[in-house]
């Protein structure tokens, strides 16, 4: 599958991000699955940059890196150990919201 991105006016993966009462926050952990939400997040404190790369995300709207990061779901196949994430950002400068969505079973 490699990289899908789009962006949009409005968020797709975390719409709640404006009631979030923190930057970056664990909200669900197991075996196989992790998520992180939040207001918002420089890519380089995010707990999941070196593992996703977020420090190389862009906005896919104007291509600006400051970013926030709000959203981050990294899961692992129980079977295959196949790596799946999604992750999604609040560009600072034109305020759109970028999504990703990457999958490592080449």
């Amino acid at each position: 599958m490699g990289n899908s991105k789009r962006h949009s006016s409005k968020p797709i993966f975390h719409r709640k991000y404006k009631n979030s009462s923190q930057a970056c926050e664990e909200i669900h952990s197991s075996m196989t699955e992790l998520v992180y939400s939040g207001s918002g997040i420089v890519p380089s404190q995010h707990p999941l940059n070196k593992d996703l790369g977020l420090s190389y995300a862009s906005c896919h709207n104007c291509d600006s890196k400051n970013i926030m990061v709000i959203y981050t779901k990294r899961c692992v196949h129980p079977f295959s150990g196949d790596e799946y994430y999604d992750y999604e950002i609040l560009c600072q400068d034109c305020h759109k919201f970028t999504q990703v969505s990457h999958a490592d079973n080449d």
